[in-house]
């Protein structure tokens, strides 16, 4: 099969069956870089939605880890109470210093102070892990984002003509070169003015075209054919724009042959039953292993909540149970004073028992005394009285 125009000087030997398909020149260009820009580029890796959840999550931490100093008694606020640490420490969680420890551990600082309660911890831990995944996540998509294949601004001969970035040109001695000399409308004549005062823009072969189109600021103007052709240069190209200049595909026949009228009926039969076409697809329109793109289906790049989902979902359950462990300790915390009460009030009956058993044993001291003393008086009247 014949993949190029018949040239002229063959015409008297050959014939052509009817064509089997439509190749035209068309336009090989850099693949343009991708930059983010704007004022807030470095959200686009994650949906406003997902922003949107996770600053949620940040208020709804700080308000748990609020409430968990606010009540907990093992927690600053109630050791300051208990005169354990300084007043000025039981205010390391309130409200607003507790939306302060959460971001700081949002960005990687940490907490200046850590919860002091089991409840605590596991809340802090809890937003700890989601951070981790969360920021992961959204450095891997901004790397991501930044090599994402960009919308190539050139996308006919005509936006080719009017930049000023790109040289162009095509192979020295095809004949499209006599299709530009010789046009005398926009673009190809435009285009045609630059290229014949830079003749260097020219080039000799497709390989030298592609290679120079690979290293940036240079389009290269050739038949659409040449993409089928092992060049490794062609990773680093893309063709864009609509073919022109067209031309068919076709087998070439000797003049006077007896098959020629065979070949065009079997041509035209699998035509119509879409042989030809399937064929194309299959060896025309494949990557053929160059360059391979990924199957996965296209999408803008950006995590969405049904990404991250279940990352969220845990981060709840485990605020939920630090809560939960929050009112275990309370609970704890106040058997415990409840038992430390009664021991207290059972010492203070028991000093009280001891008192009196005391002191009745000095009243029957005291008593005894007075009768021994009431004995040796009587006792000294019976001697005087002897006497």
């Amino acid at each position: 099969m014949v993949m190029k125009s018949m040239r002229e000087s063959r015409r008297k030997y050959y014939d052509l069956s009817p064509e089997l398909v439509e190749f035209g020149y068309t336009i090989f260009t850099p693949k343009p870089v991708k930059e983010l820009t704007g004022l807030l580029a470095f959200l686009t890796p994650l949906s406003p939605l997902m922003w949107t959840f996770f600053a949620l999550a940040l208020v709804i931490v700080s308000l748990c880890l609020t409430m968990v100093n606010h009540w907990n008694p093992y927690e600053w606020r109630g050791l300051a109470k208990r005169g354990q640490v300084e007043p000025s420490e039981g205010r390391y969680y309130n409200a607003w210093n507790s939306m302060w420890n959460v971001y700081s551990a949002t960005v990687g600082q940490g907490a200046e102070n850590p919860p002091r309660s089991f409840a605590g911890k596991i809340i802090s831990g809890s937003w700890w892990f989601f951070v981790l995944v969360v920021m992961a996540s959204y450095t891997a998509n901004l790397a991501a984002f930044l090599a994402v294949k960009p919308t190539n601004p050139i996308k006919s001969m005509g936006d080719l003509a009017r930049q000023s970035k790109l040289e162009y040109g095509f192979i020295r001695s095809y004949s499209i070169r006599r299709l530009f000399e010789t046009a005398d409308t926009f673009p190809l004549r435009d285009m045609w003015r630059k290229i014949s005062a830079n003749p260097d823009w020219l080039v000799e072969s497709n390989e030298e075209g592609l290679k120079r189109a690979a290293k940036g600021k240079y389009a290269f103007i050739t038949f659409s054919g040449v993409r089928f052709r092992p060049i490794s240069e062609l990773c680093a190209v893309e063709m864009v724009g609509q073919p022109f200049y067209k031309y068919h595909v076709a087998f070439p026949i000797p003049i006077g042959s007896p098959l020629k009228i065979k070949i065009a009926e079997e041509i035209e039969r699998i035509r119509q039953i879409g042989v030809i076409e399937e064929l194309g697809n299959r060896w025309l329109d494949a990557e053929r292993g160059r360059c391979k793109q990924s199957n996965l289906s296209k999408d803008d790049g950006v995590l969405k909540m049904d990404n991250l989902l279940g990352l969220f979902v845990i981060l709840a359950a485990i605020s939920a149970m630090g809560l939960a462990v929050c009112v275990i300790e309370v609970i704890i915390f106040k058997l415990k004073k409840l038992e430390s009460e009664n021991i207290e009030e059972e010492g203070g009956s028991n000093d009280i028992e001891l008192g009196e058993s005391e002191g009745d044993v000095m009243e029957e001291r005291e008593e005894e005394a007075i009768e021994e003393e009431g004995e040796e008086l009587e006792d000294m009247d019976i001697v005087e009285s002897t006497a």
